[in-house]
């Protein structure tokens, strides 16, 4: 919320102390619940990641982009090692347009 996003996952402390975990396996599914919750088709959604722990979720999306400094074997992504998200943006946008 201090960021101005409108969506955003992680672990969590609940005020009781309680800690809800999110891991990496977690990433694909909330991605397609929440492209559901959208209206939004899986196809039409983005992701950008650098570590294994993105894999599975960059590989549920038609978008993929890999920040990571090696594009990993057998992962179809546009790679952009400096990591600059401006770029990357940049690109969805005229994805979206396209």
């Amino acid at each position: 919320h201090q960021f101005g996003a409108d969506y955003f996952v992680g672990t969590r402390l609940s005020p009781d102390g309680d800690i809800t975990d999110f891991w990496p396996s977690d990433k694909p599914m909330w991605l397609r619940s929440l492209a559901g919750t959208l209206g939004t088709p899986i196809y039409d959604v983005a992701a950008v990641g650098d570590s294994s722990g993105d894999l599975d979720m960059l590989r549920t999306v038609e978008h993929s982009y890999w920040v990571g400094s090696h594009l990993p074997s057998g992962l179809t992504a546009a790679h952009h090692p400096d990591g600059d998200i401006e770029c990357i943006a940049q690109d969805i946008v005229a994805v979206a347009d396209g």
